[in-house]
């Protein structure tokens, strides 16, 4: 499986598609922080009160990324069968496809943690993090969000194995990730829910705040950006648990395909 692994990652530092979407993820991200201070010609808020108003934008990008790129890894050889090819050699069907979730999870995964934390690293670097909203829990947040991103993953991967086509599971992700939005927005599922994996990571992003008016009218806020122990908790149980059955369903259909 370590050849199968590597081999992925030299398609993949060579693909085309997931080097546009690293490129556009990039700007969007860098955009994020840069197009309030040009257009509002505002003083900068801290880095710490940039992620408490801004915490689920931040997440939203990098979503897509983790669909675009999970897509592609798990689905574009089945365009040129080299399943087949690496079927042939002797590899067991587990080691083609874990190879491919793996590095998915690398490049997406991780990827898309790192595309979260960049805004606020230059934000960091360009106005300090400030003192009204603590630093340890927004890194407890930042290292909690990889299990829902990890969680997209395998259920992005699933959906791919099944379909075959690399631009039909791009779709289908879009999809889904628009019905939950939606959903989310009607109250038809709650917004601050680990049940899904993009609600999951809402409730990651949601900093409680309180104003304060001073003398003189000035508003201010107070922010509490500390977890509760059933967020925590709840992300981890409802990660590994959605995202380990996708990754058995996954595999289940994928051992029995026939491969044409």
């Amino acid at each position: 499986m370590k050849n199968i692994v590597k081999a992925q990652f030299f398609q993949i530092v060579r693909d085309k598609i997931i080097k546009y979407m690293v490129v556009i993820t990039l700007l969007m991200q860098v955009l994020m922080v840069m197009l309030p201070i040009w257009l509002d010609n505002q003083k900068p808020t801290t880095a710490g009160e940039f992620f408490a108003t801004n915490g689920a934008a931040l997440m939203e990008f990098p979503i897509f990324y983790i669909i675009l790129v999970t897509a592609q890894i798990c689905g574009a050889d089945f365009m040129d069968k080299t399943h087949n090819y690496e079927l042939s050699a002797g590899h067991k069907r587990y080691e083609v496809y874990l190879g491919r979730v793996i590095a998915a999870a690398i490049v997406g995964g991780v990827g898309a943690l790192f595309f979260t934390i960049l805004p606020v690293g230059i934000y960091t670097a360009l106005y300090g993090w400030g003192d009204k909203i603590a630093l340890a829990p927004i890194l407890l947040r930042g290292l909690l969000a990889l299990l829902p991103y990890l969680r997209l993953v395998c259920e992005f991967a699933f959906v791919t194995f099944i379909v075959k086509n690399p631009y039909v599971g791009m779709g289908l992700g879009y999809v889904v990730f628009m019905l939950t939005m939606i959903m989310a927005s009607g109250t038809t599922i709650e917004v601050n829910s680990v049940f899904l994996g993009v609600t999951n990571l809402s409730l990651i992003s949601m900093v409680s705040k309180w104003a304060t008016y001073g003398l003189g009218g000035d508003m201010n806020y107070i922010f509490d950006a500390s977890l509760d122990a059933g967020t925590i908790w709840g992300t981890v149980a409802a990660s590994v648990v959605f995202g380990t059955v996708a990754l058995y369903l996954g595999y289940v259909f994928f051992k029995h395909d026939d491969m044409n």
